[in-house]
């Protein structure tokens, strides 16, 4: 007899417990949100990064309780608009476009949008994207597009703009001793890698005419699918990142034409939608 009420009593605590830490999430996850929600002179990037903190820790409050509390909060993410001009791309006001700038201003891009999201590690759609696996969701992080006088400055100095993720993958980011391929990757790329960057059709060439989205991506895909590194798709897409997250969900940040949001994708051997769902 005594050990059945101790048995109960233990249970009991653990249940307690249980709610306990639930309560504590939900508590946080109001006081953060209030938060972004109040904070108008917060930082937009910072702004961003906490509301999808918060839509992550309320999927997983949710997984938790078996859908019993269900908060959603808003996502808080604005789509900066990035014009590339002549002069925001020169060592000195009357020097030539530099080839290293501009591709710093997509990089920069990208590793932006990367962060905000948590690198791959938050996953804010779990519950929807495990209902409805043919959907994918997107958030457009940024666009760029080039100025007129870029286009017509590149076409005199014979400018091509190319070879963007070998440059990634070469370069530091300001301040640490990351690469950017590195980070969005979350592996440093190897010899073979680097050549097969370098060599490659991967390393497509960019048209200064069109509108380009960096746009985060999430979907579903199979279990068995353990592991899978950058997709490359010529005269396409420059997929920088693709990381399997919580077993079977799969996140990347994207460089694509705009008119490229529309259409499919494929991913884990099946076509899908690009975007299904813009959270933005």
């Amino acid at each position: 007899m005594a050990r059945l009420f101790l048995s109960k009593k233990a249970d009991f605590n653990v249940l307690l417990a249980i709610i306990g830490v639930v309560l504590v999430g939900i508590i946080l996850l109001l006081v953060g949100y209030k938060i972004i929600m109040g904070g108008n002179k917060m930082n937009q990037d910072e702004k961003c990064r906490l509301s999808i903190f918060a839509a992550s820790q309320a999927a997983s409050i949710k997984a938790k309780t078996l859908g019993t509390v269900d908060i959603v909060p808003t996502v808080e993410c604005a789509t900066e608009d990035i014009i590339i001009k002549p002069q925001d791309v020169k060592r000195s006001k009357n020097g030539r476009i530099d080839d290293d700038l501009v591709k710093a201003k997509i990089a920069d891009e990208l590793y932006k949008c990367w962060n905000k999201v948590g690198q791959g590690k938050l996953d804010p759609f779990r519950d929807q994207l495990k209902s409805f696996s043919d959907r994918t969701y997107c958030m457009m992080c940024s666009t760029i597009r080039f100025s007129d006088d870029f286009i017509k400055e590149a076409e005199t100095e014979s400018y091509v703009l190319q070879g963007t993720l070998y440059w990634m993958a070469i370069h530091r980011i300001p301040g640490t001793d990351m690469t950017y391929y590195e980070y969005v990757n979350g592996v440093r790329p190897s010899l073979d890698d680097l050549k097969t960057i370098k060599d490659n059709t991967y390393n497509y060439y960019t048209d200064l005419n069109q509108k380009y989205i960096v746009t985060w991506r999430e979907q579903v895909i199979d279990n068995r699918l353990l592991k899978l590194g950058s997709i490359f798709i010529p005269g396409a897409f420059l997929a920088v990142n693709l990381v399997v997250a919580n077993g079977n969900t799969l996140q990347g940040v994207f460089f694509l034409k705009e008119e490229q949001l529309s259409g499919k994708i494929n991913a884990d051997g099946k076509d899908r939608d690009t975007c299904t769902i813009m959270i933005n």
